[in-house]
């Protein structure tokens, strides 16, 4: 089958339209990056090198470029490593960057460039897509010691929170998200099951031996708010064991508002709807209830926000 096939590849599509992609997903605020230089700073690491894992188009690694002397890019497909090179030659001409396809798993110093570890590994929205049972102790094999892994990732079932008629708004975009799931969960899409389980648990699942790692924290928004699920959650949905260590320090980013849009008309809501599951033919999937969502909306906007997750850890 054809990359494009989610079932076989996670979050890769054959032909994917980044730029309608990053309209419909929620732009990464200035206090997030802040939050992982600060920790960085804290814990002695140094601003030479670091590596995006899972890059996609290169949003993350265009960031972290302005605070870096050199950025790897790496993404376990050709075609978002291809969309990455051509993102940041126009968004960060003067960059200095390198590009590598590979899974998080198969991480290793040999596939870097020069054979050099890096002092920063972040990993936006994309260690659900792994195993993290392997692909932590491939991140820390190309750690420098007091290096920082930074992974984070936001709920997909955002919150309303401002608007007009705002239950119903609410009650039929759950309802439509809520059947995307099932179809998910019917067609037996493992991976995807899988990182809607690792979404829903807010990265617990993913471990920091103390033997490896020290300085774990885990800082929240929206603290109890469901990342996909709510009370419809299957009776088959993995349960993942966490990893949290009685010694990892949680915490609250204190903003609840930190990832939002205040205002968010119908075309917002349907195209982001379209990007957590761009294989759908939305209209086609859910034509009637996107209908009935419109009406609700009147023309109207709605306030919109995204409970959130950063984990931090330094390697020893």
């Amino acid at each position: 089958m054809a990359d494009s096939d989610p079932s076989l590849s996670g979050f890769r599509y054959e032909s994917m339209d980044w730029k309608k992609y990053m309209r419909f997903r929620p732009a990464y605020p200035q206090k997030l990056y802040d939050t992982v230089y600060a920790h960085h700073q804290a814990n002695g690491g140094a601003y030479d090198s670091a590596l995006d894992i899972g890059a996609g188009p290169g949003i993350i690694s265009a960031e972290i470029g302005k605070k870096f002397k050199h950025v790897t890019l790496t993404d376990p497909s050709a075609e978002y490593v291809n969309a990455a090179k051509s993102y940041l030659a126009s968004a960060v001409p003067d960059g200095n960057f390198d590009f590598v396809q590979t899974k998080a798993e198969d991480l290793a110093p040999s596939k870097l460039p020069k054979d050099e570890k890096v002092d920063l590994v972040v990993a936006g929205c994309c260690m659900h897509w792994t195993d993290a049972n392997i692909a932590i102790p491939a991140i820390a094999s190309i750690l420098k010691p007091g290096g920082t892994f930074a992974a984070w990732t936001y709920g997909i079932r955002i919150l309303f929170d401002r608007g007009e008629n705002l239950d119903e708004v609410r009650d039929i975009y759950y309802s439509i998200w809520d059947k995307m799931m099932a179809h998910s969960i019917a067609r037996s899409d493992k991976p995807i099951i899988a990182a809607l389980a690792a979404t829903d648990h807010r990265y617990d699942h993913i471990p920091f031996p103390t033997s490896t790692w020290s300085s774990v924290r885990r800082i929240h928004t929206n603290a109890g708010a469901p990342f996909c699920y709510s009370s419809n959650r299957p009776d088959h949905f993995p349960t993942l064991p966490s990893q949290a260590l009685p010694s990892d320090s949680v915490e609250d980013f204190h903003d609840d508002g930190m990832l939002r849009k205040d205002e968010v008309d119908y075309e917002y809501l349907e195209g982001l709807l379209w990007s957590l599951m761009p294989d759908l033919d939305m209209k086609e999937f859910a034509g009637e209830e996107l209908g009935t969502l419109k009406k609700a909306l009147g023309g109207k906007r709605v306030g919109v926000r995204w409970p959130f997750v950063l984990v931090l850890a330094t390697r020893k």
